[in-house]
């Protein structure tokens, strides 16, 4: 039987990278600078919620940091929109 700590993928720290403040994320995402999860035209409102810091593994394996922005489109849809917080 395997040790349950064989399952656990241990992530070493290769290197400290400058990110961007929640200010400068939120002005990424007010200028159209990502790649939109739903889509929304001219006119539509997009009301930020909430957002926090988080992170995902890129095509290499290495985790990138993000800001995650809660989003509401026209007080319906709602969803998560990543921002890279590298600078």
């Amino acid at each position: 039987m395997p040790d349950d700590n064989e399952l656990v993928t241990k992530k070493l720290h290769i290197r400290d990278v400058e990110i961007l403040s929640p200010k400068e994320a939120f002005q990424k995402l007010k200028q159209g600078d990502f790649d939109p999860i739903m889509s929304f035209k001219a006119g539509d409102t997009l009301v930020i919620t909430d957002y926090n810091i988080g992170y995902y593994a890129d095509t290499k394996g290495f985790s990138q940091p993000i800001y995650v922005f809660q989003v509401r489109l026209n007080d319906n849809d709602s969803w998560s929109q990543p921002i890279s917080a590298r600078k």
